[in-house]
């Protein structure tokens, strides 16, 4: 079993042990404060390269909950994301969009599902229905993506709550 030590306490486990060099599994807790700084630097480096495809997922969720919104019923079957329905809103579609920065086509996909949910609702007239037209509006209003992160995340559980 490996024995830990720090740095400044090297001095006596030299001495301890006779040699000029620390014993065969001796380690240092300064190695292991790298060792835990590389772990966190890499860590931070999987959460930002992982940024286009979270919002694939995200966009897809949305898309999937508003086709759901307007199209399942009680004694249907459920809407699922390789329905002939959701063809042109899965995640491939979004993850072009994305990956190219093109928002306009984002926000446009987007209209197309949320229009009919909107419209199965009731309405800009019920309650439901304005709460998801503010939502919308806000995702619209987005000018970056990196802007469009927070209104799509509160459209999502929104969606997700009235489902």
């Amino acid at each position: 079993m490996a024995e830990l030590v720090d740095a400044a306490d090297s001095k006596s486990v030299f001495e301890r042990s006779g040699s000029s060099s620390l014993p065969r599994g001796t380690i240092l807790k300064k190695d292991l404060e790298i060792q835990g700084l590389f772990f966190r630097l890499s860590e931070s480096d999987r959460r930002t390269s992982g940024g286009s495809e979270t919002m694939e997922l995200l966009l897809e969720a949305i898309a999937l909950f508003a086709i759901k919104l307007a199209h399942e019923t009680e004694d249907g079957s459920p809407v699922l994301r390789d329905d002939p329905v959701m063809v042109g809103h899965d995640r491939e579609v979004f993850g072009l969009l994305v990956r190219q920065g093109d928002l306009p086509g984002i926000q446009l996909k987007l209209d197309e599902c949320l229009t009919p949910a909107l419209e199965s609702l009731g309405g800009a007239t019920t309650v439901m229905g304005r709460e998801l037209q503010r939502l919308t509006l806000d995702v619209r209003q987005a000018s970056t993506l990196h802007e469009l992160n927070a209104p799509l995340n509160a459209l999502k559980d929104y969606l997700k709550a009235i489902l």
